[in-house]
């Protein structure tokens, strides 16, 4: 599909707009114990107070998992492209009890380019990136790493390409009996397309900015079986993350040099 930046951006945010409603249920929901799994090595590195900037927010899960209490953040600023996004995301942070969110509705690159804000102490974007050609992942990378006070930190969560890698055996059997394959969208619209990011392209572009990894994650996509698991199935998940070793889903969180 040959499109140009500005309407593949369009499309991008008529998709979201679509499946904003039902994001959670069929993309995170079925993912929650293997990403709390893999966000929680993150929290010792990350700041619970000052000002936090949220790009790419979408559902507002970064700022319902790393700002609410015990956090206390004197402000934080959330910046998606699409309504249907943004009005689940106010949903959900308010039922997490994060109050004072300012919600800016803004096609991210251009808001980067021409907004300012005083330094943040947590910048957060997940699942944002990947979105994005090359130059732009550097261009963000180190246009979010100069917003970074002198102490702050960088939190990024996106796909990376295994580079053949295959996913383990386990992993695919235990996924075929999970909630993924049992959800899907009311209405899906085409988007455009998207790809796991080269490994290679994200450690130039820390290197780029200055950034240095003070922690990273990584495993393959597991899911669960059940809207509630209990402890059984918490630690056969827990087991198969990390008898899988590293793979496809990615967090690095970065502080400057």
């Amino acid at each position: 599909m040959n499109l140009t930046p500005e309407q593949r951006r369009e499309m991008d945010r008529h998709y979201h707009d679509v499946i904003g409603g039902e994001y959670d249920q069929v993309i995170l929901d079925p993912r929650q114990t293997a990403s709390d799994i893999l966000f929680s090595g993150h929290r010792r590195h990350l700041p619970r107070s000052g000002q936090m900037l949220d790009i790419g927010c979408g559902t507002g899960q970064a700022i319902c998992r790393f700002a609410a209490a015990p956090a206390r953040f004197d402000q934080v600023t959330a910046v998606d492209h699409s309504t249907g996004m943004l009005s689940a995301a106010r949903r959900n942070v308010e039922a997490a009890g994060v109050a004072g969110v300012d919600f800016i509705q803004a096609d991210v690159l251009e808001w980067l380019d021409s907004s300012t804000s005083q330094p943040c102490h947590l910048v957060t974007a997940v699942g944002f990136l990947h979105h994005l050609d090359d130059q732009q992942i550097r261009n963000v990378i180190a246009q979010l790493a100069a917003r970074l006070s002198k102490d702050g930190r960088l939190l990024i969560a996106d796909p990376l390409d295994p580079a053949g890698k295959p996913e383990p055996e386990a992993i695919q059997a235990w996924n075929r009996r999970s909630l993924a394959v049992q959800r899907g969208y009311t209405e899906e619209p085409e988007e455009p397309d998207e790809r796991p990011i080269p490994a290679s392209l994200m450690n130039e572009a820390f290197r780029s900015a200055g950034l240095d990894i003070l922690h990273h994650s990584s495993s393959w996509e597991i899911f669960n079986h059940s809207s509630n698991p209990g402890w059984l199935e918490r630690l056969r998940i827990r087991y198969l993350y990390h008898a899988g070793g590293a793979g496809i889903v990615n967090a690095w969180t970065l502080a400057r040099h």
